[in-house]
């Protein structure tokens, strides 16, 4: 089965299983995401399967944080073009937009040697929401408004240290 079938089969599905998790990771990124083409195919997976097992998130960060940062060239150069790309995939309505994309775009700039500060800038606006105003952010629903807690600082670090 080919990987555009595979992903077609999930995607009509809406489910991503751990099995499924674990055949992704073995048979189909093994030899990680290659293109733009596979990475849009990751993200339309995420964006389009409601249902998908917690190891889902690990491998989305891992395939995608890969292609950005290792497949660029030079690799650990993320460059504006390749910025742009990921910024119109995990952001809407001017927000990350969830936390698996908030983990997607921290460890992007976490490991890219060099990387756009806009990335960064919206890793900083997302722990700011977060602590703001937790029940309309991406990720720290249900906490106590303008308290930061040890996940905001890790955040903060990544980020300023990108």
């Amino acid at each position: 089965m080919s990987t555009s079938e595979v992903f077609q089969e999930l995607l009509m599905s809406g489910k991503i299983a751990a099995e499924d998790v674990a055949r992704l990771r073995t048979e189909i990124f093994a030899d990680g995401v290659t293109d733009l083409e596979e990475a849009e195919a990751v993200f339309r997976l995420n964006d389009g399967c409601p249902d998908k097992h917690e190891s889902w998130n690990e491998l989305y960060v891992d395939a995608l944080t890969d292609f950005y940062v290792w497949r660029a060239t030079p690799p650990g150069y993320v460059d504006e073009e390749n910025a742009r790309h990921l910024i119109r995939y995990v952001v809407r309505d001017n927000r990350i937009a969830s936390d698996t994309e908030l983990a997607l775009m921290a460890s992007v700039i976490h490991w890219a040697d060099s990387a756009p500060a806009e990335l960064a800038e919206f890793v900083l606006s997302a722990v700011k929401e977060s602590v703001l105003e937790p029940d309309e952010a991406a990720y720290g629903q249900g906490r106590r408004p303008n308290v930061i807690d040890a996940v905001d600082v890790e955040l903060i670090k990544r980020a300023i240290y990108a």
